[in-house]
């Protein structure tokens, strides 16, 4: 149902070969946190940044950020939501050897999406059989090698090992498409309707005006019965997913001028392909059915429980990133920094059958696809201590917004410090506020089912660097 923040601190670069003062910038990315399971903006929690490659020598780096977004809303009904966002932790590592001064291998690891998103009590998406939430981790570790072909210019690639894992709940009166075509068998049977076909050919002599008085009379028997209570009966969706894996190419180059700290990166990453096993369950708690003669009472249906087991494609998507930075002021040891990233999220689509068959559309999907920018202004105020100020947006994926992901575009502003405890030792510690955009959620079936607020979150992060 997510689009996104991680820390990535900037290396040290040379401004000048003549004066040997290394200019240091440590910076927090902006967030791109989309937690979606259908029609919003990605699901994203960060910009797989592949910074550790270019750290000069051998490099090894440890880092955690703690995230809370805080986004409410009203339901249909008039309901107040409370905050449906939860907070989570983003741990990350890196290692970086270099066997030569042309030549680069990194490990990186990272969760690159991830959705935690659960309603609390007190509205329509949260009923007597449970509540709508989400839970999807994913893990990733990159394997990156490459070397100089000139003096300037560097290529490199790999395969990033992803992991998929998680569960998604949703607990509406919504998407009953399903759940109305089981009662009609159970209903129609009682009235001389035995299949959902016959059934739909009454519904169209009726839509056509061809409908005898009996078949009305019939027609209006079942639907008074049984469909209706349907439409406004609890429901309780529930998919799990297993364990899967998959591999993903991600390729790349660089122009770097050292003297005045000047790096421009272009990486390309491929879509991380799987074909999930998987559990879908729909239940749908009934009244009982009246008989066929609308009087004595049937046979009561409590519970319809639809399990289907089977694959589903999750293809996260491609992306692009772009990294650059330039040395601003020898004078005033300034670095100036710009990160732009294009993610593929308008052919993401996750389609399990009977959540596609309940609700007539895709469990998840996306309008648009994201794009983020980032400024950032770095400066080194003596040789053990710099810091940066970075201002980011992002401008998510488009309306109407998801249930599981409620919020489209992104601004943040972050600020961040680097202590060197020795010439190989450094530390880093950083803070981000940022502010999310609202917006109605609608489906197919239902229209209109929320409206969400602007919200705002924050993130807290430090990182350990080691160069030997």
């Amino acid at each position: 149902m997510s689009a996104q923040l991680f820390l990535r601190f900037m290396k040290s670069a040379t401004l000048s070969r003549s004066s040997r003062y290394l200019l240091t910038a440590s910076s927090l990315t902006a967030l791109s946190l989309a937690i979606s399971s259908a029609h919003a903006a990605g699901i994203e929690y960060s910009k797989q940044s592949v910074a550790p490659f270019f750290e000069p020598g051998n490099y090894a780096e440890l880092s955690y950020a703690y995230v809370d977004p805080k986004i409410e809303g009203t339901d249909a009904a008039g309901n107040r939501i409370g905050d449906m966002m939860d907070d989570f932790d983003l741990p990350g590592a890196a290692i970086k050897i270099a066997p030569t001064a042309n030549t680069a291998l990194a490990i990186i690891y990272e969760k690159p999406f991830g959705v935690d998103t659960e309603y609390p009590a007190g509205n329509i998406f949260n009923n007597s059989m449970g509540t709508t939430e989400a839970r999807v981790e994913t893990n990733g570790i990159t394997l990156l090698g490459g070397g100089k072909i000139s003096k300037n210019l560097w290529l490199y690639g790999g395969l990033e090992y992803q992991t998929l894992k998680g569960n998604i709940t949703g607990a509406q009166p919504v998407g009953l498409t399903t759940a109305v075509s089981q009662v009609i068998d159970e209903a129609g049977a009682l009235f001389g309707i035995p299949t959902t076909t016959a059934y739909y050919d009454l519904v169209n002599k009726q839509n056509n005006g061809t409908i005898t008085p009996t078949e009305a009379a019939t027609l209006g028997a079942i639907n008074e019965a049984a469909i209706n209570p349907v439409a406004t009966a609890p429901t309780y969706y529930t998919l799990d997913f297993e364990n899967e894996n998959t591999l993903v190419p991600v390729i790349g180059m660089a122009y770097e001028k050292p003297e005045i700290a000047l790096r421009a990166a272009l990486t390309y990453r491929a879509p991380a392909k799987y074909q999930v096993s998987g559990v879908e369950n729909l239940q749908v708690i009934l009244p009982p059915i009246a008989g066929g003669d609308g009087v004595t009472p049937g046979p009561a249906t409590d519970e319809v429980a639809l399990p289907l087991a089977g694959k589903t494609e999750v293809k996260m998507p491609q992306s692009v990133n772009f990294d650059f930075q330039t040395g601003l002021s020898e004078k005033y040891q300034l670095l100036g920094m710009v990160n732009a990233r294009w993610v593929d999220w308008s052919n993401f689509n996750v389609a399990p059958p009977l959540a596609t068959l309940s609700t007539q559309e895709p469990l998840a999907a996306y309008k648009k696809d994201g794009y983020a920018v980032e400024v950032a202004l770095g400066k080194q105020f003596n040789p053990k201590v710099s810091g940066e100020v970075r201002l980011g947006y992002d401008h998510g994926t488009g309306a109407p917004l998801s249930l599981l992901g409620p919020y489209d575009s992104i601004k943040s502003l972050g600020l961040s410090a680097q202590y060197k405890l020795t010439e190989q030792l450094s530390v880093s510690a950083g803070g981000q506020y940022m502010w999310f955009e609202g917006g109605p959620v609608d489906t197919k079936v239902d229209g209109r089912v929320a409206n969400i607020d602007d919200g705002t979150g924050y993130a807290l992060g430090m990182k350990l660097g080691y160069h030997f």
